[in-house]
This record gives C-alpha cells, structure tokens and sequence, in this order.
C-alpha cells in the first residue's frame, strides 16, 4: 500500500490496519463478500458492490452504546444493562454497499 492510502475516511496504512483491528474486535463472525465489480463512471475507477454479515457482540454494545448501562460507562463500574441489549446481543446484521476503488498512476495499481 502506498503511504497515502484512504478510505475516505482513515489515511495511510497503519490507520487502516487500526481500523480494521478495532472493527474486527468489535464484530464477530464478519463475512465481507464480492456482489459485483464493475466499471466506475469516472475514467480509471472500479465499483465493487458488497455485503457485509456481522454479528453484534458484547464488545460493540459496550464501546457504541455505553448509555445502555446504568453506569453510564459501558458496564465498566457494574451496573445493570437495558432489556435493549439482551435483544441486540448476538444479532446478526447483514449490510449493503459499495466501494469505490480508483487507478494511482503512479504505482500502476487500485
């Protein structure tokens, strides 16, 4: 990967290895699979259409949702967690999507 690699979002390498570490703590059992992959409208570029299956984890429920906690905090201190979370936990979520992936010159790659 070149140094300025992106995402979009997260810039360089590191950044998106750290992503992705943390994503994959987070979730378990995530499938991302290839619907499609086709020309892009811009000159250079493929779409790629995906889905992704994962499933809600404890991990997930305590670093997005700490306010579902009596504690406030995730569970960190005690605390008792909403019904909410009992109906969360272990769902499995199945979400659409593309990505954008567009020619670099320079290294002769996506």
């Amino acid at each position: 990967m070149t140094p300025d690699v992106t995402d979009g979002k997260e810039c360089g390498p590191e950044a998106l290895l750290e992503y992705w570490k943390l994503f994959s703590l987070c979730f378990n059992d995530v499938c991302v699979e290839l619907e499609s992959l086709e020309t892009g409208a811009l000159v250079g570029s493929l779409v790629a259409s995906v889905t992704v299956r994962m499933t809600i984890s404890s991990e997930i429920l305590r670093r997005v949702f700490p306010h579902l906690n009596s504690d406030g905090q995730g569970g960190v201190g005690g605390g008792k967690w909403s019904p909410l979370v009992g109906s969360l936990l272990g769902r499995r979520l199945v979400v659409r999507g593309s990505v954008l992936f567009d020619w670099d010159n320079k290294t002769r790659g996506f």
